[in-house]
């Protein structure tokens, strides 16, 4: 005989059982109560209680119920599988079947396919559906579309069946073994049968059901509603559908059943939520008593404020009302959402608690290692992947030695090959010469590399010898066992304690086992099979992508946090529900595995028991909400998360309406100092504010913990980049030495001077021949070529003679800074076009110096760096003694004597756009040439000299816009100097003879009689000697004011923008600047032509 016990959440149907089982117990053949297993530990923990009632009392689970039925009459012997084994089983079916499969024949060996397909068969078989009762239907739908996939997931879950049933068995299969084994046997006779804590039954466990019914002697089953009957859908429509089900089947095998006995008490201590789940979730009318702080209901700003909340309201709890933390639970819709800022704020706020949730072992260091060891050797050894592998922290290297290992890597782009063969680049890169301290570094570093590379050549060795999958599995057990990993394992895990992650320490040491089971299944469930490396490590990955770990609870007393469709906790007092936003929690439905919302509408219509989850798998979910919020016999919190998108669902309205609930807010709460966090966080907040809590705070900080008082100082003060004297002082010193390319820097931005001139920090590069290693090169070949030969030498030289001597240089110059004889791949590509543009760029210089009258005094002049060949540095007084003076070195500085006075001029080879612009001069931009030039000119009149400044050039250096085969005068246009020059027709003359305006910025008008005026688009690159006189006096002011500030410690992070060039665009330094992201900056006015024409001859633009 049947009964149903009726109640809805909190009305006792469990006590009710308890009480039936003593009732009847002297009475009975026997008792059996069957609870779910899917529930939480709290809920087994609780069922467990029930056991001691009588000497022939079981509490089962449907699965363990299946267990003893196969015990008794004989039944599953096989292995059985469980999600992983099912992975690979349909793996393998898929790929058998792929002839036939036209559908999803494209996608078949895709993961998420296997897995949707899983999910799909896994729900057949909890309905009862079969291959042939699916073939069938599927002959019977109209729909194309639905028929051609419904027959191919059927061939597919036949072909799974068929590949599983030879040896193995599947656990989805036990309960339709035990009902077959059952059918016609006595096992339920005179006994006794509970059924609790279910809010419904899948077709198998109906099934199983029909035959306890049929059998035992009574059955009671507890169901959380309030009635039997079916009305329109609301949360309860679910459980009435099942309970109208359990009665029809009575009526269908002639059982008697007495009339469902309902339970009409709510046993809630508090009024208010009995009030709420009778009125807001039963629809019943009543009375509304005062909500007094019962239920809150908590607006929230993200996610992290909904945790930081509840862990301020469950220290206040525990505090001052005498709750202890095992009668407080936590629920979210999806608790995995929440677990990292539950772990943070709890642990803050020194909480225990439970996270009642299993973590994937795919992110565990020794999985990943494993991946990545078999990446590794199939991509032919990938930088990237053996990194990765070495970083998983079981490795052969510590975490330095791998940092140096990388930085090589990096620098030179090593990949695949490389690490087959040992490293001989220079460890500093391209810009320094090779020195024994850099092949001790490069012998160092290339132990670190065999050390790196040794156990994955062994690896790769051994799977090359792999006949089968299972030849493969000790092939990667192998890896880690002669690896020693399991000490490595145990020391990861002590490092994880010592930074209090107790949990994270646990699942590591348990993962070598998790690890050896993952891949003994592979062995067992496929292990014959070809050994195909691609194919193994596919498996592989699905496999542990599927493989997961519980952690058990570290203590008695410990808030209980979990997923609402997990967790079922027991009588606890207070409840928080986190996330209850609209379309969260209660969520949509959403179909699983590969079936939509209207293809089950489809297969309904056709009689066949899928899932409905469309209208009321809405109801469902409003169900889940339901039992969250009826849990707690005495509080209830609930949070949602505002804002843009941000709303509460449907019930929290109802519930802030009925009860006129008004949410708290970040703004409205009130905040409680319960922990050193909470203290800090409010002292952050009340800071600058003043006042006897902030003065309080202050001082305890002050005290107990000054480096975190001096962190916020340091953020409240992130915006000011300036720095004391005293320290400026250190980095820089009183003699302050600068090269132009930091002068400008400083201008640009003194944020950007201080990281790099000050700091010292630099990004890393790797090794290329970008513009800037291309002017080392182009500057040294030109050094050495201009040394040997001359200008006149150089006009001797023949094509081929020019190439070979090129050639010779731009090796023996690779050969000192690389370290090495070997130039090869985009390298060498990219060194033959350079000395291509070498042996141009040369030879239209040695025409230019051979046609005009100025000569080359020196290339490569160095500026004040203290050598016999160095002349003074650029140098200005500053206040107290001390001074700022610019080093440098320049390209070419060239002369020319005529009546007693030396002209002079320096030239720059540029590999990038440069011109001169007036408008940058004041700004402190562009000074680069005319400083070298204004420190030439010291030197020559400190040596008696005369000296006139004649110009400041530059030379392109770049490959744009020149070709091999280009005729002499065409490449001239192309090469042709820009700067300025001194507006001096004799000197125009003498660098550029017939004024043809060929080699310098400078043309004439040309008529019959020959050539007549300066051209007036020329006047931009002309200046007076007044200029020259002029702008050294500004250089000077400039350098002075910036040498002052430098000292003061002003760095200001204010960028300058300069001729459509943003100071921050490319800026190494934007990742810890406070000025980054913001659009506005300081800017360099454009100038018209003709105010650029009077600052050259001397005078102001606003002068005209």
């Amino acid at each position: 005989m049947l009964k149903l016990i009726l109640g809805r959440a909190g009305f006792g149907k469990s006590r009710r059982i308890r009480e039936l089982i003593e009732q009847t117990g002297k009475d009975s053949g026997g008792q059996i109560l069957i609870v779910p297993e899917q529930f939480s530990f709290e809920t087994e923990r609780a069922a467990a209680e029930f056991k001691g009632k009588s000497e022939s009392f079981e509490v089962l689970s449907f699965s363990r119920l299946c267990d003893i039925v196969f015990k008794t009459y004989g039944g599953v012997c096989t292995e059985s599988i469980d999600d992983a084994g099912r992975m690979i089983f349909m793996s393998a079916a898929a790929e058998q079947l792929s002839d036939k499969l036209t559908v999803y024949k494209k996608i078949m060996k895709h993961p998420d396919f296997i897995k949707s397909m899983v999910s799909t068969v896994k729900e057949f078989k909890n309905c009862s559906v079969s291959p042939e009762l699916l073939k069938t239907v599927s002959a019977v739908i109209t729909d194309g579309s639905l028929k051609k996939r419904l027959s191919e997931i059927a061939l597919l879950y036949e072909g799974y069946d068929a590949l599983i049933n030879k040896n193995f068995s599947d656990p989805l299969d036990n309960i339709s073994r035990a009902c077959t084994l059952l059918d016609g046997k006595d096992f339920f006779r005179k006994k006794t049968v509970f059924i609790d804590a279910f809010k419904g039954f899948t077709e198998q466990q109906l099934n199983l059901i029909k035959r306890i019914i049929i059998s035992a002697d009574r059955v009671y089953i507890t169901l959380p509603c309030d009635r039997p009957g079916l009305r329109d859908p609301d949360i309860f429509f679910s459980v009435r559908k099942t309970a109208r089900q359990l009665m029809k089947m009575c009526e269908e095998q002639n059982v008697a059943y007495e009339q469902p006995e309902i339970l009409s008490q709510n046993r809630r201590h508090s009024p208010v939520l009995k009030a709420m789940e009778s009125v807001v979730f039963a629809g019943e009318e009543g009375e509304i008593p005062e909500n007094n702080g019962c239920i809150t209901i908590y607006s929230a700003d993200r996610k992290y404020d909904e945790v930081d909340f509840a862990a301020s309201e469950i220290s206040r709890l525990v505090r001052n009302e005498g709750f202890r933390y095992r009668e407080i639970s936590v629920i979210a819709k999806n608790a995995d959402e929440y677990s990292s800022a539950i772990e943070t704020v709890f642990s803050r706020h020194g909480i225990p608690f439970f996270l009642d949730a299993r973590r994937p072992v795919s992110g565990l260091p020794l999985m990943l290692s494993a991946k990545s060891a078999l990446e590794v050797v199939l991509t032919g050894y990938s930088t990237e992947k053996i990194l990765s592998c070495l970083k998983c922290g079981i490795g052969p290297l510590c975490d330095e030695e791998i940092f140096e290992l990388e930085d090589y890597c990096f620098l030179w782009k090593i990949e695949r090959r490389d690490w087959k063969s040992p490293f001989f680049k220079n460890p500093r890169g391209m810009e320094q010469e090779f020195t024994d301290s850099d092949k001790q570094t490069l012998r160092h570093l290339n132990d670190l590399r065999k050390r790196a590379v040794e156990p994955f050549l062994k690896l790769e060795s051994e799977l090359s010898k792999a006949a089968s999958f299972k030849d493969c599995c000790a092939a990667l057990f192998g890896f880690f066992e002669n690896g020693n990993t399991a000490k490595r394992l145990q020391k990861l895990s002590e490092s994880f304690r010592l930074d209090g992650d107790a949990e994270t320490a646990d699942l590591n040491e348990r993962s070598w086992d998790a690890f050896v089971s993952a891949l003994d299944r592979i062995a067992l469930l496929c292990g014959q099979n070809p050994a195909d490396i691609k194919s193994f490590y596919s498996l592989f990955s699905n496999l542990l992508s599927l493989l997961d770990m519980g952690s058990a609870p570290k203590g008695m007393d410990q808030v209980g946090v979990g997923s609402a469709a997990r967790m079922r906790p027991s009588a606890p007092r207070a409840v928080f529900i986190l996330g209850a936003n609209d379309g969260v929690f209660p969520g949509l439905s959403s179909s699983g595995g590969l079936l939509s919302d209207l293809d089950r509408a489809k297969l309904l219509k056709a009689k066949l028991p899928v899932a409905d989850r469309s209208a009321k798998g809405l109801c469902e979910e409003g169900f889940l909400f339901y039992t969250a919020a009826c849990a707690p016999s005495e509080r209830l919190f609930i949070s949602y998360v505002s804002g843009t998108d941000g709303f509460p669902s449907p019930p929290v309205l109802q519930i802030e309406n009925t009860f006129g609930i008004t949410p708290l807010n970040s703004e409205s709460r009130e905040k409680i100092i319960d922990c050193e966090y909470s203290a800090f966080e409010s002292l952050c907040k009340s800071y600058r504010l003043g006042g006897a809590k902030s003065g309080a705070l202050n001082k305890f900080f002050k005290e107990q913990n000054p480096s975190r008082l001096n962190s916020l100082e340091a953020f409240l003060n992130r915006f000011d980049t300036d720095i004391s004297e005293q320290s400026a002082l250190r980095l820089f010193s009183e003699h302050i030495k600068v090269s132009p390319t930091s002068v400008e820097n400083y201008h640009r931005c003194g944020f950007m001077y201080l990281c790099r001139a000050g700091l010292g920090a630099r990004l890393k590069k790797p090794v290329e021949i970008d513009s800037q290693s291309r002017g080392t090169l182009i500057h040294h070949v030109f050094e050495k070529m201009f040394l040997k030969f001359g200008s006149k030498g150089l006009s001797a030289l023949s094509d081929e003679q020019m190439k070979d001597e090129v050639n010779g240089l731009v090796y023996d110059f690779m050969k000192t800074r690389m370290g090495c004889d070997k130039i090869e791949g985009s390298l060498e590509y990219s060194l033959e076009n350079t000395e291509l543009l070498l042996c141009m760029i040369i030879a239209h210089m040695a025409r230019e110096m051979s046609d005009g009258k100025f000569v080359t005094l020196r290339c490569e002049l160095p500026i004040g760096r203290g050598t016999d060949d160095s002349i003074p540095a650029f140098s200005v007084p500053l206040e107290k003694g001390r001074d700022v003076s610019v080093n440098g070195v320049v390209d070419r500085l060239d002369v020319y004597e005529d009546g007693g006075k030396l002209y002079f001029r320096v030239v720059d080879y540029k590999t990038g756009k440069k011109s001169f612009l007036p408008d940058e001069l004041k700004y402190g931009l562009g000074l680069q040439m005319l400083i070298y030039l204004f420190a030439a000119q010291d030197y020559f009149s400190k040596a008696g000299k005369t000296a006139v400044p004649a110009g400041v050039l530059y030379m392109p250096a770049r490959e744009a816009g020149i070709s091999d085969g280009q005729s002499a005068d065409d490449l001239d246009k192309q090469l042709r100097m820009k700067g300025i020059v001194l507006d001096d027709e004799k000197i125009i003359e003498a660098m550029d003879p017939g004024r043809t305006g060929r080699y310098i910025p400078v043309s004439f008008s040309t008529s019959k009689s020959g050539f007549g005026n300066i051209l007036s688009s020329s006047y931009s690159s002309i200046a007076s000697e007044k200029f020259f006189k002029k702008t050294k006096e500004q250089i000077t002011e400039i350098l002075a004011q910036m040498g002052e500030d430098i000292l003061c410690g002003k760095f200001p992070a204010d960028p300058l923008d300069s001729d459509g060039n943003s100071g921050c665009k490319y800026c190494d330094y934007s990742s810890v600047c406070p000025h980054s992201g913001q659009t506005v900056h300081r800017s360099v006015p454009k100038l018209s032509v003709k105010q650029r024409k009077i600052i050259l001859q001397g005078g102001e633009p606003d002068e005209q």
